[in-house]
């Protein structure tokens, strides 16, 4: 049976992770949105689950909601990517450990909006928890 490791919001409009950017000069950055709505969830998975410690052969299940208080288009895709990369090195040692996700997006009043985020630790009998992962 899975095991709940972590639920936790993030307070705020959803922002979904961007595309890194390129630079004149042909250096990739993150674009700063993406950078501070990561490291938010970051902050939140750390306060959910203190002295948390990521291990490489665990695998997760991920469910996230997002309270959308704007109309502008939001690609669940890249709302799901925004968690699962803003949590490699520390719920998990990289997302490619993320077997099964769920996402949603519902729209709620504009001071309702935050991601609703739930991590579950699936158990070791699970089809790919044999395979190490690295």
């Amino acid at each position: 049976m899975a095991e709940l490791v972590a639920t936790f919001t993030v307070a705020g409009e959803p922002q979904p992770k961007q595309r890194a950017r390129v630079t004149r000069a042909g250096r990739s950055y993150t674009p700063a949105a993406t950078v501070a709505a990561e490291a938010a969830v970051v902050a939140a998975f750390r306060l959910a689950a203190p002295g948390w410690q990521a291990d490489a052969t665990q695998c997760w299940r991920v469910e996230v909601e997002a309270r959308c208080g704007d109309r502008r288009p939001k690609d669940v895709d890249n709302l799901l990517k925004l968690v699962a990369d803003g949590l490699n090195g520390v719920a998990w040692s990289d997302d490619k450990q993320v077997v099964e996700a769920a996402v949603r997006k519902v729209w709620v009043e504009k001071g309702e909006a935050g991601l609703l985020v739930s991590l579950w630790l699936l158990p070791e009998a699970y089809p790919t928890a044999k395979r190490r992962v690295s």
